[in-house]
């Protein structure tokens, strides 16, 4: 797909490219109506409820003229979608499906971050981190990498955990320095993995929601994106919270499922 893109690919270009990879998908049949969805998960600005607009395109690769567009208008011309919808409504349709009595849902993905307040089956706030990526997913690979480890590896490292190091919620470049001067001071690689998974949760809880009180989060909380897959990171949001949160089977998968649902009641 990457190859396809060039620096002078316009905004036509590249959606119409995404139009053609679906045609190959249902080798070109067109009588045959599809429950067609889909999320969207590159840095944009929330409009309202139901819209929002590119801030820019991210992921290895650039096109020009996406940027200040709404999303799901780019997406639905060039798909000729009967239904588009944002990211934030498809994972709290995926959340509340586990959850039906959901008010807070906690998105921690690769790159991005997302929270939102639920109140009476209705989002009410929606927060997303405005910073770098410390706190995400990436951040935690970049480290695990630098050890040569798997992501999954060193997470297991950290349930074992005796003395987690405190990190803070700091940004990559001084969280690095922290790390080296931990290791010369003798901590260990379970103690590193652990301060590490709080970090990205206190990242969370302090600088994005900027919560005072963990515990007044809400009484029903679903968490999701793929960096929850991270027992230890999950873990660690349990002990600042003091109580266990709903973390789905497919937490990584919640986008995708929620616009599923989302399909199949407009179907319906």
């Amino acid at each position: 797909v990457y190859d396809f893109v060039g620096e002078g690919s316009t905004a036509e270009q590249q959606f119409d490219f995404i139009a053609e990879l679906v045609d190959e998908a249902i080798e070109g049949d067109h009588t045959t109506k599809y429950l067609l969805g889909h999320t969207f998960s590159f840095p944009s600005e929330q409009t309202d409820l139901y819209n929002a607009k590119l801030i820019i395109w991210t992921k290895e690769f650039a096109t020009a003229g996406v940027e200040g567009k709404v999303v799901n208008d780019l997406l639905k011309e060039a798909l000729h979608l009967d239904l588009g919808e944002v990211e934030t409504i498809a994972h709290y349709q995926a959340a509340s499906h586990f959850c039906p009595d959901v008010d807070f849902l906690l998105d921690i993905g690769g790159q991005d971050m997302k929270c939102s307040r639920i109140k009476d089956g209705h989002i009410e706030d929606i927060l997303l981190n405005e910073a770098c990526s410390s706190g995400c997913g990436s951040f935690l690979d970049t480290f695990a990498k630098s050890l040569k480890m798997s992501i999954q590896d060193f997470s297991q490292a950290a349930l074992l955990a005796k003395s987690p190091i405190d990190l803070g919620s700091r940004c990559t470049v001084f969280m690095n320095s922290k790390v080296k001067q931990a290791q010369k001071e003798g901590a260990t690689l379970a103690d590193i993995s652990a301060g590490l998974s709080y970090s990205v949760i206190k990242n969370a809880l302090y600088k994005v929601i900027k919560v005072k009180d963990p515990a007044k989060l809400g009484k029903h909380i679903v968490v999701q994106g793929g960096t929850f897959y991270n027992d230890a990171v999950l873990r660690a949001f349990e002990k600042l919270l003091g109580r266990q949160v709903i973390r789905p089977a497919i937490s990584g998968l919640m986008g995708a499922f929620g616009m599923g649902l989302v399909c199949r009641t407009a179907y319906h």
